[in-house]
């Protein structure tokens, strides 16, 4: 079982971990397809419960509060049965969980939200004149564009969305990598 700065990262987590990635690879390839991914959907999704874990030791240590109020919003944002619960029949002594335990998981949650949007707030937004740089390096840009003619304006709005996904993407890396440096972690 993994652990970070001394504190273990139980098997549910990694295992609540996977099945999200298990959902989204499933709804995406085909099931021959997905079966080939499960050694990496599960490294995948050790990396991503020990993430997580960081995440919110950070959020813990920047003091980031949840209130009741941003606690219900997060609830009324999330899809309804986001996760499969737990298999009553292999895990009966977990799955009855009460409502402290599950607000505690929800406030957690909304935490790690908090730190990430913090994180991402101060990605610069990329202008027009770099989105149309992406478009053309990425060999994105239509063919005809002797002076940028077919190049529309939601084109570049569309580009200029995906270019700023990216930027707030690599700066969470960045954020996440920094943490994983300054932390203790034993994979084993």
């Amino acid at each position: 079982m993994p652990s970070v700065n001394n504190h273990l990262i139980d098997d549910e987590a990694i295992e609540t971990e996977f099945k999200r990635l298990l959902r989204v690879c499933s709804s995406r390839l085909p099931p021959e397809e997905v079966q080939k991914q499960i050694p990496a959907l599960r490294r995948q999704a050790k990396d991503q419960a020990i993430n997580r874990h960081l995440l919110l030791e950070e959020a813990l240590r920047r003091k980031i509060d949840v209130s009741d109020e941003e606690m219900d919003l997060f609830l009324a944002q999330l899809p309804r049965q986001q996760t499969p619960g737990p298999d009553v029949n292999k895990h009966p002594q977990k799955t009855a969980l009460d409502s402290d335990t599950i607000r505690d998981a929800i406030r957690d949650a909304c935490r790690i939200e908090k730190l990430v949007n913090a994180i991402i707030a101060s990605v610069p937004e990329p202008t027009s004149d770099e989105a149309l740089k992406y478009l053309k390096e990425s060999e994105l840009a239509p063919a005809n564009n002797s002076q940028d003619a077919g190049l529309t304006q939601k084109l570049i709005d569309k580009t200029r969305r995906l270019v700023r996904h990216l930027r707030q993407n690599q700066a969470l890396t960045d954020f996440i990598a920094e943490l994983r440096n300054l932390a203790v972690i034993d994979e084993s």
